[in-house]
């Protein structure tokens, strides 16, 4: 049996199937949530945790509860539904990373070209298609 659907697993897995494909996908059929770009916004905010989700189940099944690779450890071992506390720092760390990154970017490289003649006739004419 698959890792990834025994010892509780099953049940996150259901609530991906439901929650990251199937509600979505019924309320896209919507005209009326698409033409709302609010609620639009809230699904694809609740799409993407979702998606963490997904991976955070894609990775933490293959490790037994006492945190040694199945593959490795000799004997019969079951897959324990757990979160480790390292599970929750290590995306914060990572997005801070990213984030420090970028912003240190953009103070060399802003958004805007500085200094361009043609910028403030450029911003008067945005909005338009």
């Amino acid at each position: 049996m698959l890792t990834r659907i025994e010892g509780g697993w099953q049940y996150l897995a259901l609530f991906l199937l439901v929650f990251q494909f199937v509600v979505p996908f019924c309320l896209l059929l919507s005209r009326p949530l698409k033409r709302t770009p609010d609620r639009l916004v809230r699904l694809a905010l609740w799409l993407l945790i979702v998606r963490v989700i997904d991976t955070f189940m894609y990775v933490t099944p293959e490790f037994s509860s006492a945190g040694a690779n199945r593959w490795f450890v000799a004997g019969e071992h079951e897959s324990v539904f757990f979160v480790n506390w390292l599970d929750l720092v290590t995306p914060v760390a990572i997005g801070g990373l990213w984030f420090w990154m970028f912003y240190t970017q953009l103070r060399e490289r802003p958004l805007l070209p500085i200094g361009d003649p043609y910028l403030a006739e450029a911003l008067e004419s945005m909005g338009g298609h």
